[in-house]
């Protein structure tokens, strides 16, 4: 070392000491918030005085941002009401670091983050998952079944009848309209060898949706439960029964109950069916593209059959690869029947697509 020039080392030294130098930014003033709210995503605009540097992380339940040299807030928090993505900013000065807040909603899925205006304005965009953009296209759809005063009834203790064999978890099918539509329906879960619900439990409502799952084992729907039922059709209730072996497993009362309102000539039970598909009621209705097969697990449903020359009320809206019937809805009646279950239909909205042609049958006066 004591050859070599000692200068060289002082301007090595030298060049250090000016890297670790902070660089000096001019204190900033923010101006201006703006928010706008489009159907696909929102948009928070930061206005500033000067150019400025900004770090962002998507953190639990929104987005927090850090600017700092802000020397002062000229402006307010725009007041933010039914925004689909944003639920409210929070905005904080401390010792000149702005820290900025952006509380989203469930459908916040996405963002992006960019300047404009020569480096003086940020723009942070809120978008939704993609899953929720395809969801968005069918909301128009099924806009008038928000209409509807619904309940759920999920009488299959929430899980497959209480984990019997070769069931599925029925219930999550269902509340997946809520949660992603919007529908405002009700859901009770209640256990399949449960023997009644009251009926003001029912009363209320305009129609119920009513669920047990794969396995509709002795007394899920018993003398107690079908005396509600029975008692909330007289008041002028509709109902929707999903159950895939309704016939095969319930008592005598039961069956003829159905068979009766329904004006189902005969029933076979436990069909080795391998396929059903739907039956669209008119051409409209075909162009929703229902024309998916239907697997039931199990390969087995209670096949029905219709009374020959058109005599019964009932509609065929499920049709097997048997010529028997899987699903049939009855306007006298206000019931839709379903002896397999709607779970088995590839596609959410091919599902709600069958289960909404048979509540407007229903629903209809």
């Amino acid at each position: 070392m004591s050859n070599q020039p000692l200068s060289k080392y002082l301007i090595i030294i030298a060049l250090s000491t000016l890297v670790a130098l902070p660089i000096s930014t001019p204190a900033l003033k923010l101006k201006n918030i703006e928010i706008a709210s489009r159907e696909e995503s929102t948009s928070i605009d930061l206005a500033f005085d000067k150019p400025f540097d900004y770090n962002i992380d998507a953190i639990a339940g929104g987005l927090f941002i850090i600017i700092y040299k802000v020397n002062k807030v000229e402006c307010s928090v725009p007041e933010i009401t039914d925004n689909r993505f944003i639920s409210s900013i929070n905005i904080e000065n401390v010792k000149k670091t702005l820290k900025v807040r952006i509380n989203t909603t469930k459908l916040s899925k996405r963002f992006v983050s960019y300047k404009l205006s020569r480096g003086k304005l940020l723009r942070v965009e809120i978008k939704p998952s993609v899953d929720h953009i395809i969801t968005s296209m069918f909301e128009k759809r099924y806009e008038d079944l928000r209409g509807i005063k619904c309940l759920i009834v999920d009488d299959d203790d929430g899980i497959n009848n209480g984990n019997l064999a070769g069931g599925v978890d029925v219930d999550r099918y269902y509340t997946f309209y809520n949660e992603n539509l919007g529908l405002g329906w009700d859901t009770i879960t209640i256990m399949h060898n449960q023997k009644s619900i009251p009926l003001e439990k029912l009363a209320p409502y305009d129609l119920i949706i009513w669920i047990t799952g794969i396995n509709a084992v002795p007394e899920t729907i018993g003398k107690e439960k079908l005396n509600t039922i029975e008692r909330y059709l007289k008041g002028g209730g509709k109902i929707v029964l999903i159950s895939q072996n309704l016939f095969s497993d319930s008592p005598y009362e039961t069956v003829a109950f159905f068979k009766n309102k329904l004006d189902i000539a005969s029933v076979d039970y436990d069909t080795k069916i391998s396929s059903v598909q739907y039956l669209p009621a008119n051409n409209e209705e075909e162009e929703i593209s229902l024309k998916s097969i239907i697997s039931p697990a199990g390969n087995w449903g209670d096949g029905m059959i219709l009374p020959d020359g058109g005599d019964s009320s009932g509609r065929a809206i499920l049709k097997g690869a048997d010529d028997r019937y899987y699903g049939i809805t009855s306007k006298t009646a206000g019931i839709a029947l379903f002896t397999v279950e709607l779970a088995n239909v590839d596609g959410p909205f091919k599902r709600l697509d069958i289960l909404k042609s048979a509540i407007d049958y229903i629903m209809c006066e």
